[in-house]
């Protein structure tokens, strides 16, 4: 394992993968529209 995979969070890991894996239902423009919750689930 890379130091670099070593130090992800386990959730942006996951979101990784999952964006690999159906890399033909997006692209950069589609992730630049979305818009982002700031709001802490805690």
């Amino acid at each position: 394992m890379t130091p670099q995979r070593a130090s992800l969070l386990p959730v942006n890991f996951e979101i990784i993968v999952f964006l690999r894996a159906n890399r033909k239902s997006w692209d950069a423009n589609t992730l630049m529209s979305l818009d982002v919750d700031d709001t802490d689930d805690n």
